[in-house]
């Protein structure tokens, strides 16, 4: 049986994603908004951590 592992992104997969520059998923993570950590010199989002946020985003922008 494998090891349930969760899904990690880098900073280009998360921006490619949300249609958005790195610099501007680095500013969300300086933030505190998207959680991150770093694994030899990269920077990684869990895939949980990103759809979360993305829900989170969602439930405040939402047009009547």
């Amino acid at each position: 049986m494998k090891p349930n592992i969760p899904h990690l992104l880098t900073l280009e997969e998360v921006a490619s994603s949300l249609k958005t520059s790195v610099k501007t998923i680095r500013r969300r993570i300086q933030s505190g908004e998207l959680p991150s950590f770093k694994e030899g010199g990269r920077i990684l989002v869990f895939e949980s951590d990103l759809l979360t946020y993305i829900a989170a985003k969602s439930q405040r922008t939402r047009i009547p």
